[in-house]
């Protein structure tokens, strides 16, 4: 791995529930329902009781859907 790659993943951004919530326009409940299912990326732990998305997991969800769609037409 090239230094660069080590200094782009250590400077991830992480997303609260509420901001994943806000961004893809759903329930907090209906996320967790989807994490379940094992349609919707899972949390990485940052604390004993927090939890965090990796924004780049969450954009790669939302383009998963956008292919998708296209495949449908």
């Amino acid at each position: 791995m090239a230094p660069n790659e080590d200094y782009n993943m250590a400077i991830q951004t992480l997303l609260s529930i509420q901001a994943v919530s806000a961004l893809i326009s759903r329930s907090r409940a209906s996320i967790y329902a989807d994490i379940k299912k094992g349609v919707f990326p899972p949390p990485v732990k940052v604390g004993p009781r927090n939890s965090r998305w990796r924004e780049k997991d969450i954009a790669e969800w939302m383009d998963s859907l956008r292919t998708a769609e296209l495949a449908d037409k």
